[in-house]
């Protein structure tokens, strides 16, 4: 939608607009002829990480009369600002699209008046919805739009939409569970793919899209398939009850015949890319959000996906892997899954980097000596001490990802605090005090709502118990 906005902008400003949706060498050289114009022009990339390639090919060309603007898009947490602005060859401006200013608070409300989602809220005076806006929602869009599904006249026709498939035609569950499931990764599969490997009828689900509720969702009568909203599709998976084997065998063929299909030494780019976006932990949570089932189908996935080579292969897979069996407490098999993850990544180079992989077995090791019954290793104690301090201080780098192991040191300290020698003291208040050092005044960015302030109050609190040892 902001997309879609600002290329509607840029026209009215006399921009002629580009979107960049490959980094196929062909379309790297038609780039070349088109980049020099003395036009004014705008490149628009929907996904930084996704064609990184691209974004440094424009970013190295880009004239002056010219913009590239990229959307964040899944993985972007994880690269340093100062990569960002090396690819892009120039000081990026970073604009958090969910963070709403008032003139937009703004523009919500008369747009929620015009079409009469206010409802009852509409008897308030418009100072009082203005606030609701910003307190109850966080001034965020994400929270404004899910307020909407849970309290407006949309709620009514979401389950509609959900008893349509989910009870009145079960013989299409399976494709709408699929249809979710791309909406989440950004609608990047092609349909047409998801429809052969499920051996979905898509005459007759057109049909049944076209008589049901969840028409008014989709993108037309030329991408009927495709859900117009990612928010709207997780709030579905996060609210109605599915079958839980089926959106387990849905989601893992999905991802096997996408795994087999990104061996085409051609067309295997985008395949590639596709299943790093359904395989990343972040999106099985909120894929299988469930808090009574959700971890069990998690890790019921991750044990499907093992027998496939592609996968099996990648750092990455066993890196999500031993993240799920965290969740489950299961820090043995973690472990092995972490060890497996270096190991996978040492044989990519020096380059490589293993900060993710590094950063969860941080947190693991003092999860693991917080037990009761587990006698504390020395060398590992120490190893991570001096592994968080390496992350907490590489420049550029959010810091929220390395500060969150403050709640595992503290309860370790809880727990162990009475048994730890010098070496280990002496280590554990250089690495707190590192992170008392680093954390800044305001919000840690990249950080969930009310995350910082949990934080700082946990750093405080190891601070405060290592002082008196």
């Amino acid at each position: 939608m902001f997309l879609e906005q600002l290329t509607f902008e840029a026209h009215s400003r006399g921009y002629e607009v580009f979107a960049v949706n490959t980094q196929l060498t062909e379309a790297l050289a038609e780039l070349d002829q088109i980049l020099p114009s003395a036009g004014k022009r705008l490149y628009l990339v929907d996904g930084y990480v996704r064609y990184r390639k691209a974004v440094r090919h424009i970013g190295k060309r880009l004239p002056a009369n010219s913009i590239l603007v990229c959307a964040g898009g899944q993985g972007i947490d994880h690269i340093l600002y100062s990569e960002i602005a090396e690819d892009m060859c120039g000081v990026p401006r970073e604009i958090d699209l969910n963070i709403l200013d008032s003139n937009e608070i703004s523009d919500w409300d008369h747009l929620l008046e015009r079409w009469g989602f206010w409802e009852n809220r509409i008897e308030e005076d418009r100072i009082d919805r203005l606030d609701f806006l910003r307190a109850q929602c966080g001034s965020e869009n994400r929270s404004i739009m899910l307020s909407l599904f849970r309290d407006t006249r949309l709620s009514r026709k979401i389950d509609e939409i959900v008893n349509f498939f989910i009870r009145q035609n079960r013989q299409h569950s399976k494709a709408f569970i699929a249809v979710l499931i791309n909406a989440l990764c950004q609608n990047h599969v092609e349909w047409s793919r998801i429809s052969d490997w499920l051996e979905i009828d898509n005459s007759q689900l057109k049909i049944a899209v076209s008589l049901s509720p969840v028409g008014d969702f989709m993108s037309g009568a030329s991408r009927w398939y495709e859900f117009t909203s990612t928010e709207l599709a997780s709030y579905i998976l996060n609210n109605y009850d599915f079958d839980i084997e089926e959106m387990v065998e849905v989601y893992s063929k999905i991802v096997r015949e996408t795994a087999y299909s990104a061996n085409d030494p051609r067309g295997g780019f985008d395949s590639r890319e596709n299943l790093k976006e359904l395989m990343r932990f972040r999106f099985l949570t909120r894929l299988f959000s469930s808090p009574t089932s959700g971890v069990d189908a998690i890790n019921a996935v991750y044990q499907r996906l093992a027998i496939v080579p592609r996968i099996r292969e990648n750092d990455q897979f066993w890196l999500q892997y031993a993240m799920a069996r965290m969740e489950l407490d299961d820090l043995d098999s973690a472990e092995t899954y972490l060890n497996t993850a270096i190991g996978l990544a040492t044989k990519k180079g020096e380059d490589y980097s293993k900060r993710q992989i590094i950063d969860q077995r941080v947190r693991l090791r003092f999860r693991k000596y917080a037990r009761q019954k587990v006698n504390i290793n020395k060398n590992e104690l120490l190893d991570a001490c001096q592994d968080l301090t390496n992350l907490v201080n590489e420049k550029n780098e959010p810091l929220v990802h390395p500060l969150r192991s403050a709640q595992h040191i503290l309860d370790f300290l809880e727990e162990k605090a009475d048994k730890l020698d010098l070496a280990i003291i002496a280590a554990l208040k250089d690495t707190v005090g590192v992170m008392k050092d680093k954390m800044p005044t305001g919000r840690l960015d990249k950080s969930q709502k009310g995350e910082t302030e949990v934080i700082r109050k946990n750093i405080r609190s190891c601070f405060l118990i290592l002082a008196n040892l």
